[in-house]
Parts: structure tokens; sequence; C-alpha cells
């Protein structure tokens, strides 16, 4: 908020008076890997990195971010609607901080192949949506508070529920990655299956989310169950 201030004060009536991209921080970051193995059609989950700024800095959630990025060069960073804000955002604190970018990145091109933005992806011609939308129309479990109110949690430093915010929000966006890969004939796992390997990865590295705990491993387990039981009846059938 200074430096947006000292931009208005600065530029006088030329200045946007709302804060943009340029001027946000990162907050909080959160990222699950998910590595899909062709030849044997498996899907396997890495424990989610939840992180926010009561405990590190924007350049250390930065630094982490990036470095398993690059790590896995050829793998593709999939968001909601990132290519409206948060990359933009992520680049300018890139420059701020004297980041090397990962490759995923440094290509502004929005359909490059290294990225995948679901908010574009699913909606094709038809008008955006918010994520919380199309979760609804899914029956995929939504974040636990209302996405307008990040911002409030973060200046009230609720961290807490800022981290189970974020974290909801990338199991979810993750649920929805699943299930257009598969029905885009991208990826050939049973994303019930999938989505409950997920769950048991995230339960197991945060035994203290009451996300996880509460709403998206039920919820995971529940579909499991329910393909289980509908595969056996189709085979007595």
């Amino acid at each position: 908020r200074q430096d947006h201030d000292a931009y208005v004060a600065t530029d006088g009536a030329a200045a946007h008076k709302y804060i943009r991209w340029p001027f946000h921080n990162v907050a909080a970051a959160c990222w699950i890997t998910v590595h899909y193995d062709a030849a044997n059609a498996v899907l396997r989950a890495e424990a989610p990195v939840v992180m926010a700024a009561d405990l590190h800095s924007e350049r250390q959630m930065l630094t982490q971010l990036f470095g398993a990025l690059a790590k896995r060069p050829s793998s593709i960073a999939t968001t909601w609607a990132g290519e409206a804000k948060d990359y933009a955002s992520l680049r300018r604190a890139a420059t701020f901080h004297g980041l090397r970018q990962p490759p995923q990145l440094c290509n502004t091109w929005t359909h490059h192949r290294e990225r995948l933005d679901l908010c574009r992806a699913t909606r094709g011609q038809a008008e955006p949506i918010h994520l919380p939308e199309l979760l609804a129309a899914l029956s995929i479990p939504c974040k636990p508070s209302p996405s307008k109110e990040i911002g409030k949690l973060v200046e009230n430093g609720d961290w807490a529920k800022v981290k189970e915010q974020v974290l909801a929000d990338v199991l979810a966006t993750t649920a929805l990655a699943v299930r257009h890969l598969y029905s885009h004939r991208v990826i050939d796992v049973d994303p019930d299956h999938a989505m409950l390997a997920i769950g048991k990865a995230a339960a197991d590295a945060l035994p203290h989310s009451r996300f996880v705990h509460r709403t998206f491993l039920p919820w995971a387990e529940g579909r499991s169950a329910k393909n289980i039981a509908s595969g056996a009846a189709a085979l007595a059938a």
C-alpha cells in the first residue's frame, strides 16, 4: 500500500487508483507435485508444500517455488487463471528480488506448452467464471472461506486460515486438473482413485489441516468407495 500511495502521489491524476498486480506481494504459497507414470497408468502425489508470511519472507517462498519448478523443467505448471494475474506478480517479484525464473515462467505466451491454465482450458470461448462456480458444479470441495476474504485474512494476520485457504485452492485445482486431463485423453488413470492418493498424501503431510481431514479426504474416500461399488455392480451384472 505504501508503494502504491507513493506512485499515486507522484503520477497524480494519471495514476491508476486501484492497487493492481505490480504492487501485489506474495503472502502465501502452496503447491503440490503430481507424477504420472504413463507406462503403468499410475498417478503419484508428493506432499503439498504450504508456506506463509508468518514464517517465510517473499524471497524465501519464491526461491522454494521456483526451485521446485526448475528441478523438473519438463513439468507443466498448472493453475486456475494464473495467466491473468498470478504469473505477472511472480515475474515482478522475481525481478525485484533478483531471482532467476524457472523455465515454465520465462515464456509469456499464454498458451505455452509448459503451463496449463485451467480457467482458459475448460471454458473455451465461454465467458470467464470463478473457480468456486465450476467446483460447485462438479461437486469438488471448495475453499473454506469466501474468495474475497483472503486479503482480509492476510492483513489481519490470520495465518492458519490463510494456509488452509491456499491449500484448499491447490487441492481443488489438482482435482480439477486430473479430471480435465483424463476427460481430454491426456492421462489414463481413474480420477477418483487418483484423488484418493492425493488426499492421503496431503493427510499424511498435514495432520492438523481441518480442510484435508474433515473435507477433502472424506470426499475422496467417498468417491473412491462409490467407484468401487459401481464397478462391482457392473461386474455382477
